[in-house]
């Protein structure tokens, strides 16, 4: 979880504009064997064409490229692979 946590926050504060704010909630699900990781901000978001892309390895939306040229694209995957069973990701 260390490493999911660490991803989600670190997308939130890569793209969130001096000034902007980000949240942070943890909540301990059904007798406390899950976790439930909520992380707002008020970033540059990620336009609505993107959204279905934005757990690809190596993806990174135009905006986020213009925005943060560094980068590898690989923060929310690595966070898909941790969060996901093999057995239910979708085959590509």
């Amino acid at each position: 979880m260390r490493e999911v946590v660490a991803n989600l926050l670190g997308n939130a504060i890569k793209y969130t504009p001096e000034g902007g704010s980000l949240s942070v909630l943890l909540d301990a699900v059904s007798a406390g064997d899950r976790l439930s990781v909520t992380v707002s901000d008020t970033g540059i978001g990620i336009p609505k064409e993107e959204l279905p892309r934005i757990f690809e390895d190596f993806h990174r939306a135009p905006n986020a490229k213009e925005f943060a040229p560094d980068g590898t694209g690989l923060g929310l995957s690595i966070v898909r692979h941790i969060v996901v069973p093999r057995e239910k990701r979708p085959i590509r």
